[in-house]
């Protein structure tokens, strides 16, 4: 696609929808999940330059490692695995339900504990393990803060987000979320603030790390069926889908900032919304996949759509 004139140069064609999608740092590649496989485009070349294959279940999510060394995928059956960038051989595979990598350290999450790993031995550095006489608690989303300083944590029985300190293992601050349940926790870039995702309408918070206060509440009709929310890469803004649309707020406020419609065919159903949304590097674009198999690419600052295809 030549940003410029939204003129279409390659089809990244798939055999089924895409359920996760990341730029690489550089911009030169696309992840990929389509099924039980994981793809690695060439943006340039348009083809792939990779398949890597090997999970029993179908795959949820797909990242570059920050290095670019390897790629983390995870499927919905719990396992997660990584590959290496250069050969596509498998190098670790975990029995877990979500993966981070941040680059020197990799976070692990179980539904009991939470390991976080050395990446240069694969060495386990910190765990954080649910006492025996929690029975019902379980860890159901966690991330790592930017600095690797931190790692917040939601469990499902007492619905506290709770950022604890990696060197240390101390909690540093915990944050009560009213909402029936969480869908994701993630830090901001900057690693000031925590973005809570819940699964019902008025349930997307920003919170301030240092005072543990929520900044605000994002609300209205826009933040029902959220299924993707993303920081844009300086932080400064939150995307997240609506049904086949896409909401950019400040991050800093709060407030709506643009619309940008997917115009998909109507009536709407789950068939035909988005799956996946993502940020480039630069901040400038912002791509969607649908589950309907279409892929669409928009200028952030205008809305303008760049480019709409069929990937299957």
């Amino acid at each position: 696609m030549d940003a410029a004139t939204g003129k279409l140069v390659k089809n990244l064609k798939h055999e089924g929808f895409i359920y996760d999608m990341q730029f690489s740092a550089d911009g030169k590649k696309l992840l990929t999940a389509c099924g039980k496989t994981a793809y690695i485009w060439s943006i340039e070349l348009g083809k792939v330059e990779r398949e890597v294959t090997g999970h029993s279940e179908v795959l949820k999510s797909v990242q570059f490692g920050k290095t670019g060394k390897w790629i983390l995928t995870t499927s919905w059956a719990e396992e997660s695995k990584i590959w290496s960038t250069e050969n596509g051989d498998l190098l670790k595979t975990y029995s877990a339900s979500s993966l981070s990598d941040k680059g020197d350290l990799l976070l692990v999450l179980s539904k009991r504990n939470i390991d976080v790993v050395n990446t240069s031995d694969w060495s386990v550095i910190r765990s954080l393990e649910i006492p025996e006489t929690q029975p019902n608690l379980v860890y159901t989303y966690a991330g790592i803060s930017p600095n690797e300083k931190w790692i917040a944590t939601y469990d499902n029985a007492y619905k506290k987000v709770k950022v604890t300190d990696v060197k240390t293992g101390e909690v540093i601050q915990s944050f009560d979320f009213e909402g029936p349940l969480l869908s994701n926790v993630l830090f901001d870039p900057s690693g000031k603030k925590i973005i809570t995702i819940g699964t019902e309408a008025n349930q997307v918070q920003v919170w301030d790390l240092s005072s543990g206060k929520p900044l605000f509440t994002l609300t209205g009709e826009q933040f029902r069926s959220t299924m993707a929310c993303v920081f844009s890469p300086n932080g400064s803004l939150v995307a997240n889908n609506h049904f086949d649309d896409i909401k950019i707020t400040s991050a800093n406020s709060g407030a709506l900032i643009k619309t940008i419609e997917g115009n998909q065919p109507e009536p709407w159903t789950d068939y035909n919304g988005i799956s996946a949304i993502e940020f480039d590097g630069t901040g400038k674009w912002i791509a969607a996949s649908f589950f309907d198999g279409v892929f669409k690419l928009w200028e952030v600052s205008t809305g303008r759509l760049l480019f709409s295809t069929k990937t299957f």
